[in-house]
């Protein structure tokens, strides 16, 4: 069985868009298994292309063991005054350990180190990703004590509607265009170290509700993208 651990945040969680002033708490926040990106990958591996919805019948793993390690408003590798336990640096060393061996780490973080308040640029925030694949190559949980092999996923870049939003105190239209940067810088990185690169944005687009979060259709429309780029990875026809 190959393992394939989703390092991300919200959008690997499975927040689901919110409209108006609604907080988190006060709404049904999170996505069902099946229809969260990493569970719809998941169902496509075990039953193929005609498979990722959430009316797909439960199966245990077989091939492949799809790990969600998601958490909302996690950034690549800074402190948010905010939230705690944000640091996606701090975290993936234990998240790594706990999971190992590993054969694929699939990396999606960028979003969240856009926010205003945080003070960061589309440079400073690739560095952030370099430092998690830095720490994943020198983690030794890879098959054999190796490496593993890193999916690099630049996030799907912010809509404006998020001007609009419940989260317009935290990002504006200066967040939304770092977005946009991003995508390139991590096309270069993934390059720089060897890992596989793919940009959300071809495959899928944040909601017009909130301008961050993947709607139902845009996670399963990302999960088959990925589920190519899988089979692609591991050979698989």
């Amino acid at each position: 069985m190959k393992t394939i651990v989703c390092y991300g945040d919200s959008n690997t969680w499975g927040f689901i868009p919110v409209a108006g002033e609604a907080e988190p708490e006060e709404v049904s926040a999170r996505f069902p298994y099946g229809v969260r990106w990493p569970g719809a990958l998941s169902r496509l591996l075990e039953n193929g292309p005609g498979s990722g919805s959430e009316k797909d019948s439960e199966k245990g793993p077989g091939g492949y063991l799809v790990v969600e390690e998601g958490l909302n408003g996690r950034t690549t590798a800074f402190n948010d005054m905010l939230g705690k336990y944000r640091n996606g640096a701090k975290y993936i060393g234990v998240c790594l350990a706990t999971n190992k061996p590993i054969d694929l780490l699939i990396i999606m973080l960028g979003s969240n180190d856009t926010k205003n308040y945080l003070r960061q640029t589309a440079a400073s925030i690739t560095r952030g990703v370099e430092r998690l694949v830095t720490i994943a190559f020198a983690s030794g949980c890879g098959p054999g004590g190796g490496p593993p092999e890193i999916l690099i996923i630049s996030p799907a870049r912010l809509q404006d509607a998020i001007m609009t939003s419940r989260m317009r105190l935290e990002f504006d239209q200066v967040s939304v265009q770092k977005s946009q940067e991003l995508a390139g810088q991590y096309f270069n990185l993934a390059r720089r170290y060897g890992c596989y690169y793919m940009n959300a944005s071809v495959y899928a687009e944040a909601s017009q509700t909130d301008g961050l979060h993947l709607d139902k259709k845009n996670h399963i429309k990302l999960a088959k993208a990925i589920y190519t780029k899988v089979l692609e990875i591991f050979g698989q026809p």
